[in-house]
């Protein structure tokens, strides 16, 4: 699966389950960089929503992944804004 169609299969995942200004507060701005090794890179805006994505939607991301594929293992987060 392309990581920009795999990512819009997680967040419709995880979209239900977290009120609309928090999904969009920790979610907007982020994506895919890349999965290589079974871990994928994920991109966020900023240093403030990369700890608090690893704290507290990591579970979250990790289980909606693996739901749609059971390739990834694990999810990293960096800053920045890759397309």
């Amino acid at each position: 699966m392309e990581k920009n169609a795999l990512w819009q299969a997680v967040l419709a995942k995880i979209e239900p389950d977290i009120s609309r200004p928090n999904f969009l507060t920790w979610f907007q701005g982020t994506g895919i960089k890349e999965v290589e090794q079974n871990i994928a890179t994920v991109f966020v805006p900023n240093a403030f929503t990369k700890e608090w994505l690893q704290n507290k939607y990591h579970k979250a991301i990790l289980h909606a992944i693996r739901s749609i594929t059971t390739d990834i293992r694990d999810i990293t987060y960096i800053i920045g804004r890759f397309e």
